[in-house]
């Protein structure tokens, strides 16, 4: 049986979602160890930034435990790795290289972890664990089980640029890459498949992140695009995505897909950041996957 700290670096989650997470992660066959709540007013963090700090890393310090899984999203990655001592964290990569598992803020978290040299897990936190379909969570503890290897989750794939292309995974939530630009926590793209999703912004605010992506230099040298699910996006806007995600092919340098199955939804799958992945788009194949 997998041992599982979850702990909460960003938003505070409510008690009734935390108990679902935990219930669904006992079903799962997993031991599920729940953070230790801080005392004082909390706001939309989970608790103080030096707590939050400290919980994350004696999560990673610890051997005891298999996984460490973040509670939620919403904010405050960015302030909890500020807070972090880069020595400590580089001792206990090393020492016991742990996958984090985490999506949406967590991005700042996942990509930060993985550059210490082992991949960690973007996908569901614990309070839209309960929320998977039964095959998304099927293919998520299936991709825990066996790590980075074998094809990344598609569906309905879309070539917006064709072309073939290998590098290190990164990515994750549009609109916190996006807010990570100009800061030391931005990872870097050079040489990466970047991955891309998002959640309830209009299509001029996709728009506005991805210029800001572009424009900023940070995509530079990156050697393609795998997009996930941009939901929550209204009706009536839903022809303007599809345009401006096929202008994303039109500048982008190197391959571009859509149908990743990642990000705000039931459909949520597993994919490791900073392993090594191949992309090859064409008339007749739409694929990545993991390199050996």
């Amino acid at each position: 049986m997998k041992r599982v700290l979850v702990v909460a670096p960003s938003g505070v989650a409510p008690a009734d979602r935390v108990e679902l997470g935990r219930q669904a992660l006992l079903r799962a066959g997993f031991e599920v160890e729940l953070p230790t709540p801080p005392s004082g007013p909390r706001h939309y963090l989970a608790g103080p930034d030096d707590h939050r700090a400290q919980e994350l890393l004696s999560a990673i310090e610890r051997d005891d435990v298999d996984l460490v899984w973040a509670l939620r999203g919403g904010f405050g990655a960015v302030r909890t790795w500020e807070r972090l001592d880069p020595a400590r964290v580089a001792r206990a990569m090393r020492r016991n290289p742990r996958p984090l598992v985490g999506f949406s803020d967590i991005t700042v978290l996942v990509n930060a972890l993985a550059a210490f040299g082992a991949p960690m897990v973007h996908g569901p936190v614990v309070t839209q664990f309960a929320d998977l379909t039964e095959e998304a969570r099927a293919a998520v503890l299936d991709a825990l089980t066996r790590g980075p290897q074998g094809p990344l989750p598609f569906r309905d794939s879309t070539v917006l640029r064709s072309g073939e292309a290998r590098g290190v995974l990164r990515g994750g939530n549009l609109a916190t890459l996006a807010s990570l630009v100009g800061t030391s926590a931005m990872p870097p793209l050079h040489d990466s498949v970047v991955f891309l999703e998002d959640v309830g912004e209009p299509v001029y605010r996709l728009d506005r992140m991805l210029c800001q992506l572009r424009q900023s230099g940070s995509l530079a040298g990156a050697r393609a695009l795998l997009l996930g699910s941009f939901s929550g996006v209204a009706a009536g806007e839903l022809g303007a995505l599809e345009h401006l995600l096929r202008e994303v092919g039109e500048w982008f340098p190197g391959p571009v897909l859509t149908g990743l199955r990642v990000g705000h939804t039931p459909d949520n799958h597993a994919v490791w950041v900073g392993a090594e992945v191949t992309v090859v788009a064409g008339a007749h194949v739409a694929a990545a996957e993991y390199l050996p």
